[in-house]
């Protein structure tokens, strides 16, 4: 973490592997505004998140990176919403594949669709954050989707990998433009698909849900 107070943006994470003498391990580093107000400011824990995702892929499409990062600003700012329909057609998907933060809704409406209860356990010590003025941190109960996090990020990580050789590129090294590139929407769909499907067996899945595997399986397939 590097606090920056010529960071305006609020935070800002980064994707390259790097080595400190004081740090044996490789790892990636976020900038933080120093004088960024976290209770009413959520880009920092946006940028946090991104972390997360750059430890697990080199994927940076705007409807999963951006998407999934807006998603997650929920936990603190109490705006959990069941989202609308997932997409039927697949020109609406597609869409929503060339989207960025506008596809939090997707999201949004998956997990709650994956997770209808919400119900998420949180330790004492982080529920009872609380910032300087005294606000609560974390005062959510429930965030639907919150244990599907895991798997989908493993399947993207496995993803990730596999391309990554396919193409002959370093795991943590890809190109920026490579990183963000639309033609690899169809990895990225593949491997949301295994992870529902491992997650939510058919046989689990609301009708709602069936329908938006069906859609994701016949356009992987028109790819072949």
């Amino acid at each position: 973490m590097i606090l920056r107070n010529d960071q305006i943006r609020g935070g800002q994470a980064y994707d390259e592997v790097v080595r400190n003498p004081a740090i044996p391990e490789c790892h990636i580093r976020m900038a933080l505004g120093g004088r960024v107000e976290a209770a009413t400011n959520l880009t920092p824990a946006h940028e946090l998140f991104h972390l997360y995702q750059n430890a697990h892929m080199m994927f940076k499409q705007g409807w999963v990176h951006e998407g999934l990062a807006r998603w997650s600003e929920s936990l603190l700012s109490g705006d959990v919403q069941p989202g609308p329909p997932l997409p039927t057609a697949s020109s609406d998907l597609e869409s929503i594949m060339q989207s960025s933060y506008g596809a939090v809704t997707l999201w949004q409406r998956l997990f709650y669709l994956l997770d209808p209860q919400g119900s998420i356990s949180l330790p004492s010590s982080l529920m009872s954050l609380r910032y300087h003025d005294g606000s609560q941190v974390v005062t959510l109960e429930h965030l639907h989707g919150s244990r599907f996090v895991a798997p989908l990020f493993e399947a993207l990580h496995q993803a990730s990998i596999s391309l990554a050789e396919q193409q002959q590129w370093p795991t943590y090294g890809w190109a920026e433009a490579e990183q963000r590139s639309l033609q690899y929407n169809h990895a990225i769909l593949a491997a949301l698909y295994r992870a529902i499907s491992a997650y939510a067996p058919k046989e689990h899945q609301p009708e709602e849900l069936r329908r938006f595997m069906q859609l994701i399986d016949t356009m992987l397939k028109e790819r072949e």
